[in-house]
């Protein structure tokens, strides 16, 4: 159950995702080297011949539930989710005020970080980090829409160039203290939004 064909690209990419840190419209230095790294990557991907898989989309299966640092999050049993800062250093690990975790599959990649709120609510910028470190672009303006009891500002985005994706989308929510931002990436048309709304419906930010 690997996203790439060749098992160095993967490491690779995921050496480059876990370099970057996702702070509210301050850039580091280094952002433009890590674009780099996760773009030369991506393109670096063979694309797959895979027969076309029929539309509309669905997971049939969310019924995995991350559940550390004090939240859950739903995901799809085949695409666990992984402590993306704690992979790369153990000394440098996510915690309750900041971190990230993500997962993987063939057809799939998904994307989740979050920091400690600070000042108002700024869904647009939360969304402009995650998508300028992945080199995407957004398709449009966001939405803002009620999902359970959060609001959700979401907007799709373009595959990250010369990917084996079709395209993606991006989405922010503030919950209690914390702001956090998803986003995902699948070879299926409607898959990232399906996968958000199924996500949602088992997300909790309280102490489980």
């Amino acid at each position: 159950m690997r996203l790439f064909q060749n098992s160095t690209l993967t490491i690779t990419l995921l050496f480059a995702l876990l370099l970057y840190g996702c702070r509210p419209k301050q850039q580091p230095d280094l952002a433009q080297e890590i674009t780099n790294a996760v773009v030369g990557t991506l393109s670096a991907i063979p694309t797959p011949t895979l027969a076309p898989t029929p539309t509309p989309y669905t997971t049939q299966a969310l019924s995995g539930l991350f559940c550390e640092y004090e939240f859950c999050i739903g995901h799809p049993a085949r695409v666990p989710l992984f402590d993306a800062k704690r992979d790369a250093n153990p000394a440098e690990f996510s915690a309750y005020g900041g971190g990230r975790i993500a997962g993987y599959r063939d057809d799939m990649f998904v994307i989740l970080a979050w920091v400690a709120s600070s000042g108002p609510w700024d869904p647009g910028g939360m969304m402009e980090v995650l998508q300028a470190e992945f080199a995407t672009r957004a398709n449009g303006d966001y939405r803002i829409d009620l999902l359970g009891d959060l609001n959700v500002a979401f907007q799709p985005v373009a595959a990250p160039p010369a990917s084996v994706f079709t395209g993606g989308l991006s989405a922010t929510w503030r919950c209690a203290d914390r702001d956090f931002v998803w986003m995902a990436f699948s070879t299926h048309d409607g898959a990232p939004a399906t996968l958000l709304t199924e996500a949602l419906a088992k997300f909790r930010c309280e102490n489980p």
